[in-house]
């Protein structure tokens, strides 16, 4: 299992920012008061919502890639209520893949990263929180397809 961690980073896409501006974003585990994060989506380059993970740990959708291709997207963090949780500044997120032969994961920044199909199959990545050390919220498993 290969392991790729996404820092919080200060600048991000403008488009990105005015999404979690606009939803009223707070801190990933409650100790500032914020919202505690239960679910996350998976954004394409377009906006449009490719996975959705509930806060009862549903899996609604499936990651697809061609063969040899990449595919941008945006991870967003979510409160039991759907709005956005931004990540503070001992937090980071880690995107695991299961079999990186399959596909991998880049972050770019700015709350977005690169899914890359290397090899036709499936398999799944999972989303963790982490602060100080400490995981705090693990997505199920989300499958991703490549073709």
């Amino acid at each position: 299992m290969k392991t790729f961690i996404r820092r919080r980073r200060t600048l991000g896409l403008a488009a990105l920012a005015a999404i979690t501006v606009s939803a009223g974003c707070t801190d990933l585990t409650g100790d500032l008061g914020g919202a505690v994060v239960s679910g996350l989506t998976i954004e394409d380059t377009g906006g449009g919502t490719v996975v959705t993970v509930g806060s009862s740990g549903s899996v609604s959708g499936t990651l697809t890639v061609a063969r040899n291709a990449q595919r941008p997207m945006a991870i967003l963090l979510r409160s039991a209520n759907g709005s956005v949780v931004l990540p503070g500044i001992n937090e980071t997120v880690r995107v695991t893949i299961t079999n990186p032969n399959v596909a991998s994961w880049a972050a770019v920044g700015g709350g977005t990263g690169t899914l890359r199909g290397h090899t036709a199959g499936s398999t799944s990545m999972t989303v963790d929180v982490i602060q100080s050390g400490t995981v705090e919220y693990t997505s199920p498993p989300i499958p991703i397809q490549v073709n």
